[in-house]
């Protein structure tokens, strides 16, 4: 069994470890899986996807990698800073060059977003 946890401050080891025993003590009362079972707690990761537009909105500022539904200027993946989250898609401040510009992209072109491994 695979449980993914989540919090706006982000989530410790220590975090895990805490729904791990509270979740194992339950299953193990309850007891209602009847065979042999592994429990894994763990995070969605540093470049989880971006399902919900609360998923977004909370990633205002961050790098995004977008997969698009249809080609934009022969372009099927932007990566950009996500700027803007609203009704209508997102805005993305993109490099062009030396400058940046800001692409406003509807949701019904985003096909899939995840945040990007910044170091």
């Amino acid at each position: 069994m695979r449980v993914f946890i989540d919090k706006l401050s982000g989530v410790t080891v220590s975090d895990c470890e805490q729904v791990h025993l509270s979740l194992s003590h339950a299953l193990d009362v309850q007891d209602p899986i009847p065979h042999t079972y592994t429990l894994e707690v763990s995070s969605p990761g540093l470049d989880r996807p971006l399902k919900r537009r609360q998923d977004y909105a909370r990633s205002i500022g961050k790098l995004v990698r977008l997969k698009l539904t249809n080609a934009l200027d022969g372009q099927w993946r932007l990566t950009g800073r996500l700027q803007t989250v609203n009704e209508e898609g997102v805005v993305l401040e993109m490099e062009a060059g030396r400058t940046t510009e800001l692409r406003h992209l509807a949701w019904n072109i985003i096909g899939e977003a995840r945040l990007e491994v910044e170091f």
